[in-house]
C-alpha cells in the first residue's frame, strides 16, 4: 500500500515528481512557497521594478532546444 508524500517546492521537479508519486498511488502534499506554481517557468514581467535591465541581455543560444520541454505536461 503506497503511502504518503510531501513534495517541497513547485518547481519544473516538484511538479513532475507530485505526477509521478500521484501515478503510482501515492498520497501527495507539495507546498510552495510563492503564490504560483512552476518556479523558474512561471514568467514574471518584471521582477524588480524600479531597476534598470538594458544593459542585460539574455540569449538562448546556451540551451538546447529541448532544455524546456516537457513533454509529460
Amino acid at each position: 500500500m503506497p503511502g504518503r508524500i510531501c513534495v517541497i517546492g513547485a518547481g519544473a521537479s516538484g511538479l513532475a515528481a507530485t505526477k509521478t508519486c500521484l501515478e503510482y498511488g501515492f498520497q501527495v502534499v507539495c507546498f510552495e512557497k510563492s503564490c504560483d506554481i512552476g518556479g523558474l517557468w512561471r514568467y514574471k514581467p518584471d521582477p524588480c521594478p524600479g531597476l534598470n535591465f538594458k544593459n542585460f541581455y539574455f540569449s538562448g543560444i546556451f540551451f538546447s532546444k529541448l532544455t524546456f520541454n516537457f513533454c509529460i505536461f
